[in-house]
Order: structure tokens, then sequence, then C-alpha cells
């Protein structure tokens, strides 16, 4: 009659050359973290590769294996997943596990007839180590057991296929974007010397130049960054939160005019009582001296936070030593949607200041005439943001993108407002409206406008190292009814509005507030680093 016991051990070693071949594919890695996972409360070891270089890392090993002290430079753990033919003694179940010296563990192990897998958990509780291939779960109370998990003491394991996902990340980024620009009416000009006065800067004589104004403002590229972060509520990184804010830095256009009399300037208009193009003379010579300033600011930022969850994930491990890597290396793939608030604000200002001194002949005081317009806007985007994302992955090398839509309201401000202050004999006469804004158009308004507000990303990753990544990307941000500072500008203006106002007044009531809506577009270049935890 045949040994019995000697025909079970030859099917053992039959199991172990067919279990080998996914225990070397299978091998994964486990990040210390707040979710439960403590070795130090474990009879075995969480990928004892990496514990004998005193590191634990989020990435699986499987995939890169970069940094991981016993895996191959190039091909990932095929170096230290290699067994040894299983020698069984008569005593018992005892296997001499053949493996490379660096996984720092004791060569011979305890074990069941499932096999030993070095590089995988073994919690070998109550003498049951994770058969090889089958990873480890979590299951609340139970013990450990084939395919199990260990008691609740042990901390919940949870082995996934793609590798463990950082608990927390966080990332930096520059941006280097193009605005739309906005358009200046013009504002200041010049006409040659010997101009008739009721000629000179006047648009449509001969002699008159635009020195500012007429032509398009913030074009080209701007800087500016964006702050990105997030916590995964579990270990394979399903689901989680992160939050964004980006901010471009203040868009600054200036222009300083100063003359005492040569050369002349002034400041166009079209008159509303006659309906032709006519000026202010701020310098003419014999006449009067004048300074004229003026500042156009823009700024934009935005904050979201997001709650995100990937619904679908693949993962291809490939071979574990190809012969070229580069080209048939592991992959992987993943899709998710996102959802959650989102605000941005755009803010800008329009302020132009005159100073006029009067130096006619004959007037002895010489009266000082000090002229301010403002114009203000302000838009607010509150509402609630869908979007999907997905992630390519092979090896070192990521590609990230997403798209996104906000719905909700745009808040629309416009503050416009003007001063004159007078001085003679030493005295100051201040009177509402300037130049720009007189009664007709001074004042505040608001609106709301339901608002769809579409933005896209992609990016190019590469894993510097476990948890160092960079990035280069494009981003896009749409923004159809907004109010611009310079926009709400009218070049109609009825001089008899000009203080001291005329009474009795005739003519059209201009300048009229305008309200003109128009759409902004933000884009451009981001470079990133992010760190996981």
């Amino acid at each position: 009659m045949p040994n019995v016991s000697h025909l079970y051990r030859w099917i053992a070693v039959f199991v172990l050359f067919i279990e080998m071949p996914s225990a070397a594919l299978g091998q994964m890695e486990f990040y210390e973290s707040p979710f439960g996972m403590d070795p130090t409360q474990m009879n075995g070891s969480c990928d004892v590769c990496q514990q004998a270089s005193g590191e634990a890392d989020w990435i699986d090993p499987a995939y890169d294996g970069f940094e991981a002290d016993g895996f191959d430079s190039q091909c990932g753990c095929g170096d230290v997943s290699s067994m040894a033919m299983p020698a069984f003694t008569d005593g018992g179940y005892e296997q001499q596990c053949g493996m490379d010296p660096q996984c720092g563990v004791d060569s011979q192990c305890g074990m069941s007839p499932y096999g030993c897998d070095p590089c995988a958990m073994t919690p070998d509780v109550y003498g049951y180590p994770v058969p090889m291939g089958i990873p480890p779960a979590c299951n609340q109370g139970s013990i450990c057991s084939p395919g199990g998990c260990a008691a609740p003491a042990f901390g919940c394991q949870t082995c996934c296929p793609c590798g463990n996902a950082a608990p927390v990340w966080f990332g930096a980024e520059a941006l280097i974007w193009h605005t739309s620009s906005t358009r200046l009416p013009p504002l200041v000009t010049t006409s040659e010397n010997g101009t008739q006065q009721l000629d000179a800067g006047v648009i449509g004589r001969p002699a008159t130049q635009v020195v500012y104004g007429g032509n398009n403002i913030f074009t080209g590229m701007h800087g500016g960054f964006r702050l990105r972060g997030g916590v995964n509520f579990d270990q394979c990184g399903v689901s989680g939160m992160d939050a964004e804010f980006f901010m471009l830095g203040t868009r600054l256009e200036e222009y300083h005019g100063d003359s005492a009399g040569d050369p002349i300037l002034a400041r166009p208009f079209l008159n509303a009582a006659t309906g032709l193009n006519d000026a202010q003379l701020v310098a003419f010579p014999g006449l009067a001296t004048g300074t004229i300033d003026i500042a156009t600011r823009s700024r934009l930022n935005s904050a979201a936070i997001h709650y995100r969850e990937v619904f679908w994930k693949e993962c291809d491990p490939g071979t574990p030593c190809p012969d070229d890597c580069w080209r048939s290396g592991p992959r992987s793939f993943s899709l998710g949607f996102q959802m959650g608030p989102r605000f941005v604000s755009l803010r800008e200002s329009f302020v132009m200041s005159e100073r006029l001194t009067d130096i006619r002949p004959g007037d002895q005081n010489g009266g000082v005439f000090q002229i301010e317009d403002s114009f203000r806007t302000k838009n607010q985007f509150l509402g609630c943001e869908l979007g999907l994302f997905g992630t390519t992955q092979r090896r070192r090398w990521s590609l990230d993108g997403g798209v996104r839509l906000g719905i909700g309201s745009t808040k629309q401000q416009l503050n416009v407002s003007g001063q004159t202050v007078v001085t003679e004999n030493g005295i100051d006469t201040t009177s509402p409206g300037g130049f720009l804004a007189q009664r007709t158009n001074s004042g505040a308004w608001q609106h709301n406008r339901f608002t769809l507000l579409p933005q896209f990303d992609v990016g190019l990753g590469y894993q510097m190292t476990n948890t160092w990544r960079a990035s280069v990307g494009y981003s896009m941000m749409y923004w159809g009814n907004v109010l611009r500072a310079t926009e709400q500008i009218d070049p109609v203006i009825n001089p008899g509005l000009l203080p001291p106002e005329q009474n009795p007044l005739t003519g059209d009531l201009r300048p009229t507030t305008l309200l003109h809506e128009s759409s902004y577009l933000a884009h451009g270049i981001t470079i990133g680093l992010e760190k996981r935890w």
C-alpha cells in the first residue's frame, strides 16, 4: 500500500510550483498610515523587502519598484520574489525560503502547506500564513485564515490591486496664464505745436495723435500660483476630498502725462450737445499746465472643495522583468467624478486723475482744478461644480486630465464716482462729478446672472521618487458674463454737466450707465510639484 504521507508531500510540492508565478506577480506594498496599519503589532512583515530599508512606500512595487532595496533597478520585484525548492522534513512542514539577502528575514519560515511568500504580508497567526497569490483582505471579527485577515487587534489590512494610495497629498503650481484683454477708449491726445485751440487734441484733426487709449490692455502672459491638496478616505484611494485655490497676481496698466503747455495734452470726447468730436485741454501754451495719471488694475482668484470618487480602475502589472521595461512595463488607468462648491472672483478698477492749473494772462490767482473719475467692477461666481477626471499611468510617467462645469450665479457689481475740487484764492470747492463720471452715470449697480463656468485641465507627470512628483500641464477657464471696468466708460459727454453744471441744461444726459457684459477666458501653462505622505 503506498505511503499516504509521502503522497501528500509530493502534492504540496506540485502546488508550490503552480503558485510561484502568481506570487512573483502579486507583490503588494502597504503604507504605514492612520488607516489601522501597525506592523509592530504583527507577527510577520508588511513588505519585508522595503522593511529592510526602514521605509514603507505608497506605491506598488510590481508597477515600478524604484527606490526599493532589493528590487531590480528597472524591472520591479523579480530579484526577491524567487523561491527555492521546498525541503520537507519528517518532523513537520518546514521550508527553506530562498530569498535575496536584502530581504532581511529569517531563512527558516514556519509555514502551512500553502507555501511561503516572503514579499507579502504574513501575519502567521495560529500558524496560518497567507497563501501565495491570495492578498490579505479585511473581514471584521475574523481570525487569520487563508485569504482572510487577522483578528481586529492586528488592524485592518487592505491589499489594493493597483497599489495602496497615500492618505494625504499636497501640491503647488506656478501659473503662466493668458487672460482676455479689455479695451480702452481714447483717453489722452496731443497735437503739434501751433495747432489752433479749437482743433487741439480733437480726434479726426490732421495734427491730432492718440497718446494713451484706443487699444486693448492686459494682453500677453501673466503669472500666478495654484495650491491643491487632498485626503483619501481609504487605502486604495477610491474616495476622498480635495481643495484648490489659485490666484493671478494683480495686473496693472499705468500712464503718466505732464506738460507745462508744450507738448499739448488733451482729453478727447464726443460732444453730446453738438454730436461732434471735441477735447478738454489739460496743457496748452499760454492757457494751462497740467498732469494726467491713469491706473487700471485686474485680479482673478478662485477656491473650490470637492468630494471625489473613483468608479473605474484597471491595472495591468505586465511582465515583472521584460526585456524592454519602457515599452512593455506595468500600466494602470482610473476614472472618477467630483463635485462640490466653487467660488471665483474677478475685480477690476479704472481711476483717472487730472490736475490742471489756469495760467491765462490777467488771472492773478490762477485757479487749480483737480478732477478724478473712478470705475470699479466686481464679479463673484458661486455655484456647484461637477466634473470628471482620469489618470493613465505607465511606470514613472502619468497623464492626468479633467473637465468640470460650474453651475451657479454671477453677482455683478459696478461702482462709478467722480469728483472735482476747484481751488481759488486758497479756498477749495468740492463738487460731485468728474469728467467721465457725472451725475448721469455715477452710483452703484448690482445684478445676478445665471452662469455656466466650464474648466479644463490636462497634465503630464513624472514620479521622481516614491513620494515626490513633478508635472507640467495646461488649464483653461471660461466665464461668459462679467463686467470689465474700462468697458463701462461712456465716451459721449455733455459739457454742460461739468461742474459747475449749466442751468438750464441742454442736450442729452450723457455719459450714461452702460453695464456692458463681456466674456473672460483665462488659460495657460502650469508647472507643479506634488508631495504625498
